[in-house]
């Protein structure tokens, strides 16, 4: 498919009380639009918002005839917020960012420049991260050494949901990947289609604190890993092949050691023995019942996201719209 040397551009901001950052986001990524060159339309997705962060986007959507606010009834999160503007989106090429200027708009002309040599995909992968500590730091390194161990494909570490699709790109992930249970950036980087990658600092964030706690964070890393590969299924055959050697080690042991009129104390190594099965047996039934939730999860085929309203473009054509 031939790139427009003049695309259309539809930018996808996700929002989650962010009311005291959205004038700032807005006023900042306007500007860099507008002096763009390229058409474009900006859809903001209210990831069911407890604040006054739906009445600020509304206040944009009437201000500019350029401006969408697709509103969930509830907080569905961040992935499914990402879907939805991509589902919503009709511009050659579709940028999602967050709102709270943690990505910076002012990349977005070098991106679309990018797409438009010939690529479906500009990943951003960040160079550093003020707002991150360092424990956090070294969380991320691994969660995505294990990713690229994994994985049948290598992932950028530190890509972002800062991203560029091509329209064909953007209709493919629209249409086939719509799992309940998704890590949309190892979509993106393991689908195979022709890709670049621009490196960027993450700003500090303009207000407010991030939404995503640990428990979040690890929910996310847990849906990653089962979603990306079904290796830790066979993690069981490996422990069990490595325990049968153990035994087998202990069992010959204890014979040398018999033969040899000292008879092993029993106790101890009974209880350690024990314990250590029964913690192995837990584990892996419960990695097992994961990936059985995650099936029943799909089984269902729930809705990614309710849509309670949409505010500007084509507001009567897609409003009610449920994916």
């Amino acid at each position: 498919m031939k790139t427009p040397m003049t695309p259309a551009v539809s930018i996808v901001a996700s929002v989650f009380n962010e009311e005291h950052s959205l004038e700032a986001f807005h006023a900042r990524i306007c500007s860099v639009l507008e002096k763009s060159g390229f058409n474009w339309e900006l859809i903001y997705v209210n990831d069911g918002s407890s604040d006054g962060s739906l009445e600020i986007l509304r206040t944009f959507a009437v201000q500019s005839p350029k401006t969408r606010v697709v509103s969930f009834t509830k907080n569905f999160g961040h992935e499914a917020a990402m879907i939805a503007g991509i589902d919503h989106s009709s511009g050659d090429a579709v940028i999602c960012l967050d709102s709270d200027l943690q990505h910076p708009p002012e990349l977005i002309p070098e991106m679309v420049r990018t797409f438009v040599g010939g690529v479906d995909v500009v990943m951003m992968v960040r160079l550093a991260n003020p707002d991150m500590s360092p424990l956090r730091r070294l969380a991320n390194r691994c969660f995505y050494r294990v990713m690229n161990v994994i994985s049948d494909g290598a992932l950028a570490e530190n890509a972002s949901d800062f991203f560029l699709l091509s329209r064909r790109a953007a209709a493919f992930f629209s249409a086939n990947f719509r799992e309940r249970n998704r890590y949309l950036r190892s979509f993106i980087q393991l689908a195979g289609f022709k890709s670049a990658q621009i490196s960027f600092e993450a700003d500090q964030r303009h207000a407010g604190e991030s939404s995503y706690s640990l428990t979040k964070l690890i929910r996310l890393s847990v849906n990653a890993i089962c979603n990306i590969s079904n290796a830790p299924l066979t993690l069981a055959i490996y422990a069990g092949l490595a325990t049968a050697v153990l035994a087998l080690g202990v069992g010959i042991l204890s014979i040398v050691v018999w033969f040899l009129g000292a008879p092993p104390s029993g106790y101890s190594t009974l209880v350690v023995v024990i314990t250590f099965f029964f913690a192995m047996q837990f584990f892996f039934t419960g990695l097992l019942g994961i990936y059985l939730a995650k099936l029943y999860t799909e089984v269902k085929s729930r809705p990614i996201y309710v849509v309670d309203s949409v505010t500007g473009l084509d507001d009567r054509q897609a409003c009610g719209r449920v994916s």
